[in-house]
C-alpha cells in the first residue's frame, strides 16, 4: 500500500483543486484546506494506519511470495487463511476447530487426502514390499546427495533422478579404489581413495560429478577400508570405525580411528589415541557426541568441539539395566556391548548387543542373547528403552548394525535379524520411524546388502546380489504425530488451508 504524494501543495497544507467548465475545460485552480475547527482530528486515512510496510512482513513473513503492493484488501484476504500454516501444531482447551484441523493421534494420511501436509510430515517405517529396479546400467553403489541418486558402474559416477534412468558422469581417478562413502556438504562432493602411492591417498573433491574428482589433502588414512568423514566447518576428519575386545577376543565395544587434514599443508595429519565408543557430529550444534558403554552396563554420552586434543564434557551417565519398560531379557545375560548407534537431529538411536560370552576354548567366544536398541530425544541427555530387534544374535560374531541411514526421522537400515523366539535368523531390512513403537521388518531381495542409500522423502535404495532395490516408505502414507495432553486440552496439527 502507497500514500498518495501529491506535488502542488502550500505550506500551510491547502492542496490545489480544478475547477472545470462544463464541457470539461479547466477554468482555474483552487487550493483547499479544511477550517472546520474540529473537536476530535480523528485517524488519518494512510499507510501507516492502514497497512505498514512492518504490518505486510508479518502477514508475508516469505517476501518472494508476498504481493508487490499489497492492499489492506489483500490483507484481510491473508488474515481469513488463518495466521497457522500447514504443519502447525496447536495445543487448545477447545473442541469447535475447523475441519483444516486433524488430531494429533497418531493417524496416517494420504497424499492424495491432504498434499501440502503430506510434503511437511516424515515418512514412516512400514511394511512396505521392496522392488528391483529395472535401469539402464547395475551400480555397484549407490548413494542419495544433492537432491539426486549417485551411483558408481565401470568405474565411473552416473546420476539419476529415479534409479531407473541414469547418465554418466565424470571417471573415477585412476589406478586408485573408493575407499569411502561419497559424501556432500557445501557445495562439494567429497570421497577417499586409496592407491599404491601414499602422496595419492587421500581426500579428493569435486563441485560436480561431471568433473572428475581431484586430490584435496593427502598422507596415511587410518585404515583401507570402510572410512567416513565429519566435514565440519573448520576441519575435515577421516575415520574408521573398529572393534574392542577383550580376553578370548570378547567383544566389548567400539573404538574410533581418525586423522584430520590440516588446511595449511593440506596434509592428513593422524589423530595420536584411539576414540573409544561410538562418535557422530551433530551439524546443528556443531558438537562431537560419543557414547560409550562399559561392561557393567554404564552408558556414558558425552561431548567436545573438536577431535583434535578434545575435551569431553559429561551429558548423561545412565544403567541401562536401570531403564523401563525392561525387554524381558533372559536372566543369563552376562552385559550390553554397543554395536552402533545413528543420530538425526537430536534423536539417537543405539543398538546393543544383550548378549551372554561364554569362552568355548581355542581363544574363542560364544554369545547368545538379544540385539536391542535405546533411543534419546535430546542429545544424549535421557535415554529410554526401545525395543528388541533380533531374538537371536550370530553365535560366533555379534551383528554389526552399521550399514544403515537415519534421514528426517526415518532411519533403514540391513542385519541379520529373527523377529521372534521361535523365527530363523535371516537377512532382514529394519526400519524405524518411531522408536518406542518397534521396527519393521521388509526382506531382503538376494543377499549381502552393503549399505543403505536414503532421501529425506524416504525413498530407500541398496545393491544386493540381485540388483538394485528400491522402497518409497512415504507410498503408505505419513503419520501424524501422536501428542499426548492432559484431560483439559487436546493437541491438533492443521491439514488444509482455510
Amino acid at each position: 500500500m502507497k500514500d498518495r504524494q501529491p506535488t502542488q501543495v502550500l505550506a500551510n497544507g491547502a492542496i490545489r483543486y480544478g475547477v472545470y467548465n462544463a464541457d470539461g475545460t479547466l477554468n482555474h485552480y483552487e487550493y483547499l484546506k479544511r477550517e472546520d475547527a474540529p473537536t476530535v482530528e480523528g485517524t488519518p486515512l494512510n499507510k501507516a494506519n492502514l497497512l505498514s510496510d512492518t504490518t505486510a512482513a508479518k502477514l508475508w513473513p516469505n517476501a518472494a511470495t508476498r504481493p508487490e503492493d499489497p492492499t489492506v484488501n489483500d490483507a484481510l484476504g491473508k488474515l481469513s487463511e488463518g495466521t497457522a500454516k500447514v504443519g502447525d501444531i496447536a495445543i487448545t482447551s477447545r473442541t469447535d476447530l475447523s475441519d483444516a484441523w486433524l488430531p494429533c493421534d497418531g493417524r496416517t494420511v494420504s497424499q492424495e487426502q491432504y498434499p501440502k501436509l503430506f510434503s511437511v510430515l516424515r515418512s514412516s517405517a512400514a511394511p512396505l514390499p521392496w522392488a528391483l529396479k529395472t535401469s539402464n546400467i547395475q551400480p555397484v553403489a549407490v548413494w542419495y546427495l544433492n537432491g539426486e541418486w549417485v551411483g558408481l558402474y565401470g568405474r565411473k559416477f552416473w546420476t539419476s533422478p529415479d534409479l531407473g534412468t541414469w547418465t554418466q558422469q565424470a571417471d573415477m581417478p585412476t589406478g586408485l579404489s573408493l575407499v569411502s562413502d561419497v559424501q556432500y556438504a557445501n557445495g562439494t562432493y567429497y570421497a577417499v581413495f586409496s592407491g599404491d602411492s601414499t602422496e595419492l591417498n587421500g581426500v579428493y573433491t569435486t563441485r560436480s560429478l561431471d568433473t572428475p574428482f581431484a586430490l584435496y589433502a593427502s598422507g596415511g588414512l587410518p585404515g583401507s577400508a570402510g572410512l567416513k568423514m565429519f566435514i565440519t566447518p573448520n576441519v575435515l576428519y577421516i575415520y574408521v570405525v573398529r572393534g574392542e575386545y577383550g580376553a578370548y577376543n570378547n567383544y566389548t565395544g567400539r573404538q574410533v580411528s581418525a586423522s584430520y587434514v590440516n588446511q595449511t599443508t593440506k596434509e592428513i595429519v593422524s589423530i595420536p589415541d584411539f576414540i573409544s565408543g561410538i562418535v557422530f557430529y551433530a551439524e546443528e550444534k556443531d558438537c562431537f557426541y560419543k557414547l560409550n558403554c562399559s561392561t557393567s552396563d554404564i552408558l556414558e554420552t558425552s561431548k567436545a568441539k573438536t577431535l583434535i586434543n578434545p575435551t569431553w564434557e559429561a551429558v548423561s551417565s545412565v544403567n541401562i539395566k536401570e531403564l523401563t519398560p525392561s525387554f524381558n531379557q533372559p536372566s543369563t545375560y552376562t552385559y550390553h556391548a554397543l554395536m552402533s548407534a545413528y543420530h538425526c537431529g537430536a534423536n539417537i538411536i543405539a543398538f546393543f548387543a544383550l548378549v551372554n560370552a561364554a569362552f568355548s576354548g581355542a581363544g574363542t567366544t560364544m554369545y547368545s542373547g538379544y540385539m536391542v536398541y535405546r533411543y534419546s530425544a535430546d542429545y544424549g541427555a535421557t535415554w529410554e528403552n526401545g525395543k528388541v530387534v533380533s531374538y537371536k544374535t550370530d553365535s560366533y560374531s555379534l551383528d554389526n548394525y552399521t550399514n544403515g541411514k537415519y534421514e528426517n526421522g526415518l532411519l533403514v537400515l540391513s542385519e541379520t535379524a529373527s523377529e521372534s523366539e521361535s523365527a530363523d535368523r535371516a537377512e532382514k531390512i529394519i526400519a524405524i520411524s518411531a522408536p518406542a513403537s518397534g521396527p519393521v521388518y521388509g526382506d531382503v531381495l538376494g543377499s549381502s546388502v552393503d549399505s543403505i542409500a536414503l532421501s529425506p522423502d524416504g525413498e530407500a535404495a541398496y545393491i544386493s546380489s540381485n540388483g538394485l532395490a528400491y522402497c518409497d516408505y512415504s507410498a503408505a502414507g505419513k503419520e501424524i504425530p501422536t501428542i499426548g495432553t492432559d484431560t483439559r486440552s487436546n493437541a491438533y496439527i492443521k491439514a488444509l488451508e482455510e
